[in-house]
């Protein structure tokens, strides 16, 4: 069943009284009985459950929903015989008062039912509980299901396949789920509802794409749904979502130790410094969430490996999470290697399997919202990328899926100025990582302004003199593989073929292979010639921002073209590409060119970005040890 209708009802007892949902009140009040409740009375007909969930809120209190006693606060007060007494006059004059408490809920709901275009039409009889049997679930059932369900918010059907993927069984899955919900060890939520008088997706937090539908499921005319999540299947207000928070697990300590963490390489003396201080940042409370600024190729990921173990060995869950499945799948051998015998997971998009449960959990961000309140750590890798960078809904669903007092770690070599500023004021924790592992500076971006560097409306390309000399030292003075980055689709193709023309004459050496491959977003090869260009099989590789991060080439330089293009090449993309080049110890110092007819700010504030690292490393001693031998010398903008 993907869609639910529920009813609202009052049942009450000798001593307390409880404003309830279901989609069955027979069942409800066959659970309740043990408790003493002993009459129910509808206030609603079977409304889809976002209608229901919403009107239950609005005319009932937390403590009415839990089951509230007669006797007031004063009265708990009074001595034993004044309570006694009153107990007695209560239950002989109860009806009256349970008469007049359903007349006042019944008024609520009539002045909040205009809002969903209903005419509500509650059922008259009482139900009494003496003619209904008690309802149970087998216990080792109800188990199974919250292990399933611990630290996940799912629809009906993801649970099916979630029990079906866990090899568990359960006999009635909307009764048991009902019976955890009424012991308060599940949550239901509709998919849609109204927050604050706006409708809100609560599976992904989308508001801006939420459209109205007739449905078929529910048989109302004005259902809604969520456009936002669509592609992670359908969520709309009369599908109920069943959350069940990680954290009402009491977590054992692991039976794997993992005090100290041996890697088949040892870290640099930037990337101990940063391990160290990741360790007291999940060991402390002063900050939940840190912002990790690396370099790039700095091997951000070794520095998280203490934290992690140190999650580990409290009995904690970890999550990392990056935006590409490549890098997920490449990944879990590293991490396997680190932790030996460690029960991971992984999740991304190509996977059949995506409810395993694991001490550790290697997922793409969009895999992120199923989740909920399950993770003590949560690591996301590449913060500033595609797609987690500027969409709501992944924050959204990533902050969900850490717990309560969980921790978060953000890695990133082009921080957001949103972090950065949160780093700066001392909002959240800040660890740099300013060097390479081989010690040697990051290569400066040298900006070549180049006003006859343009194209035309025919599409020809006009390389202007600087711009090949720039090709030709690249590829034949240092013998180093070239990216040429350009802003667009359009120029990809263009550039690719003006660079073709340039190096098939001389003073280009005689190259037996093919010298130029272009690449873009929409190209169907560019997988194949990433892997192509990274082995070598030709110098010269044109691409648009989608070469920008995940790729290293051992020897090679950059040269960013129509890098004034500010739209397309912000700082952060900038810095990204600078950083392809000088990432080897064999070829440290490569070179990178920006190329434009105008310097503009993200130019100038990605070498100042570049020259802040570098002072950063160079102040504390993470460059190798010739750099400091010769007094004066200049690195990058410092002396």
């Amino acid at each position: 069943m993907s869609g639910l209708k529920c009813f609202l009802y009052l049942t009450w007892s000798d001593s307390s009284y409880r404003i309830g949902i279901t989609h069955d009140p027979l069942f409800d009040l066959g659970v309740l009985r043990k408790k003493g409740y002993k009459k129910l009375k509808l206030l609603t007909q079977a409304l889809p459950v976002g209608i229901a969930q919403v009107l239950w809120q609005q005319i009932s209190t937390e403590q009415e929903r839990l089951g509230k006693a007669y006797l007031t606060d004063s009265f708990s007060q009074k001595s034993t015989f004044f309570q006694q007494a009153a107990k007695i006059w209560l239950k002989e004059e109860w009806y009256c008062s349970v008469s007049k408490i359903i007349d006042k809920k019944e008024k609520l709901l009539q002045q909040n039912c205009h809002k969903f275009n209903i005419s509500l039409i509650p059922p008259q009889e009482e139900i009494n509980g003496e003619e209904v049997s008690s309802q149970d679930s087998p216990v080792n059932e109800m188990a199974q299901l919250k292990t399933v369900l611990a630290g996940r918010l799912l629809f009906l059907d993801e649970i099916e396949r979630a029990l079906l993927e866990q090899k568990v069984s359960i006999s009635d899955l909307e009764n048991t789920l009902q019976l955890l919900f009424l012991n308060n060890e599940v949550e239901m939520h509709p998919g849609v509802t109204w927050r604050d008088g706006q409708l809100i997706c609560l599976r992904c937090g989308g508001r801006s794409n939420i459209k109205e539908t007739r449905c078929f499921e529910c048989g109302i005319t004005h259902c809604y749904y969520c456009e936002d999540c669509m592609s992670m299947g359908e969520s709309r207000l009369c599908k109920p979502l069943y959350g069940r928070p990680a954290g009402k697990d009491i977590s054992q300590p692991s039976h794997l130790a993992y005090h100290k963490i041996e890697l088949e390489y040892q870290l640099t003396r930037a990337q101990k410094d940063a391990a160290i201080a990741l360790d007291n940042f999940v060991a402390g409370n002063n900050f939940k969430q840190c912002l990790v600024w690396a370099v790039c190729g700095a091997g951000k990921t070794d520095v998280v490996f203490w934290a992690i173990a140190s999650i580990i060995n409290s009995g904690g869950k970890v999550l990392f999470v990056s935006p590409r499945k490549d890098v997920i799948s490449e990944l879990l051998p590293r991490f396997e290697q680190v932790f030996p015998n460690l029960n991971a997971n992984v999740l991304h998009g190509g996977q059949r399997d995506k409810y395993g449960i694991g001490q550790l959990t290697l997922a793409t961000t969009h895999q992120t919202i199923r989740f909920y309140k399950m993770f003590d750590l949560v690591v996301l890798d590449e913060v500033d990328a595609y797609p987690y960078h500027g969409n709501k809904m992944l924050q959204y669903a990533v902050a969900r899926a850490t717990k309560g007092n969980g921790k978060t770690i953000y890695l990133t070599a082009t921080p957001s100025e949103n972090l950065y500023k949160l780093a700066e004021s001392n909002t959240i924790e800040l660890v740099r990582i300013p060097s390479r592992h081989h010690g040697q500076p990051l290569p400066v971006p040298q900006i070549i302004l180049e006003k006859t560097l343009s194209y035309k409306i025919n599409g020809e390309i006009v390389l202007p003199a600087n711009i090949i000399r720039c090709i030709h030292r690249s590829v034949e003075g240092d013998l180093a593989q070239l990216f040429v980055f350009v802003p667009n689709v359009f120029l990809a193709k263009r550039v690719g073929e003006a660079i073709q023309e340039v190096v098939e004459r001389p003073p280009f050496n005689d190259f037996s292979r093919e010298w130029v491959q272009y690449s873009h977003s929409k190209d169907p090869q560019r997988d194949e010639k990433r892997l192509r260009f990274s082995r070598g099989d030709f110098p010269i590789f044109v691409t648009t921002t989608i070469m920008e991060r995940g790729i290293t080439v051992p020897r090679s330089n950059v040269l960013v073209l129509f890098a004034e293009k500010e739209q397309i090449f912000d700082a952060g993309t900038l810095v990204q590409m600078a950083g392809r080049a000088g990432r080897s110890s064999l070829f440290p110092h490569g070179k990178v060119w920006f190329a434009g007819a105008k310097t503009s700010e993200a130019m100038k504030n990605a070498v100042n970005w570049i020259i802040e690292m570098n002072q950063e490393a160079f102040k504390h001693g993470y460059f190798s040890e010739e750099l400091y031998a010769h007094e004066g010398v200049k690195l990058g903008g410092y002396e």
